[in-house]
Parts: structure tokens; C-alpha cells; sequence
């Protein structure tokens, strides 16, 4: 069963606002960071290894997501509730791992360490927001539909 206009125009506003919604609570975590005061212990090295390398796995699946597995489903034609699901899946879950990203940041700095280490994992997943920005396969890829 091929899918109406309307289906899918309610996907796309679904997938944005969450983006939008997401992508703003991300920025909201750095002004959060200067108002939160803790202890300051640096954290082992060990232990921002292990969440720089738990990032950079979260980035990987975003990227696999948005640039492997949602171009194939959005090929398949016509396209159907199946279809549909599976689109609104893949953005959501790439929207999850981007915004983990954010959170490891998060965790490094209640860990003890500095709002600058945070602020690294906090502009890798601005940066994933950017590239897992919803557009249907007639988009360019760096420019977002009007």
C-alpha cells in the first residue's frame, strides 16, 4: 500500500521537530555546566578515553544510520507504512546516538572534568545533529530543503 502525502508530511514535521527539540537541549547543556558546581578531581585518564571512544562508536552508528540505512529505505519505491516506520526508527535513533554524544560530556564533567573537555563532546554532537538533519533524497546533502 503506497503511502499518502499526508503520511508522509506528518514524518517529516515529526523528524524535524525532534531534531529541533533535541539539537536546542544539547545547546542548553553548556550554560547548565556553568551554573552546576562540583568537587574538581581530575578524572583517570582512563576514564575519558573510554567515554572519547564510547563517542566516536556513537558517531559511527549515527553515520551508518544516516548515510547507509535511511538513503535505502527512502529508494524503495513506493513507499509504504513499512517504509514509513522504519524511516521515523532510523531518524529517531540517530537523533538518540547523536544526542549521547552530548551526555558523555556530560558525564566527563560531573566526573570532574572541565567544561572545555565537555565542550568537546558537546560540539561533536551539534555536528551529528547537523549531518542527521532530516532531508528526503532530492535534498543536496549539506543543504536543507525550504
Amino acid at each position: 500500500m503506497q503511502l499518502s502525502a499526508g503520511e508522509l508530511a506528518n514524518l517529516k514535521r515529526l523528524v524535524k521537530v525532534l531534531w529541533l527539540v533535541l539539537l536546542i537541549s544539547v545547546c542548553l547543556y553548556w550554560p547548565v555546566l556553568g551554573l552546576v558546581q562540583i568537587e574538581r578531581a581530575e578524572p583517570p585518564p582512563v576514564v575519558t578515553q573510554a567515554l572519547m571512544l564510547m563517542a566516536i562508536a556513537d558517531a559511527g552508528a549515527a553515520l551508518f544510520l544516516r548515510f547507509n540505512r535511511i538513503p535505502t529505505v527512502w529508494l524503495r519505491q513506493p513507499l509504504d507504512l513499512a517504509a514509513l516506520n522504519q524511516l521515523r526508527t532510523f531518524y529517531i535513533l540517530c537523533f538518540v546516538l547523536a544526542e549521547a554524544v552530548a551526555l558523555f560530556g556530560m558525564i566527563l564533567f560531573f566526573l570532574g572534568g572541565s567544561r572545555e573537555q565537555a565542550l568537546w563532546f558537546f560540539t561533536g554532537s551539534v555536528a551529528l545533529f547537523l549531518l542527521c538533519y532530516p532531508r528526503t533524497p532530492e535534498s543536496p546533502l549539506g543543504i536543507p530543503p525550504q
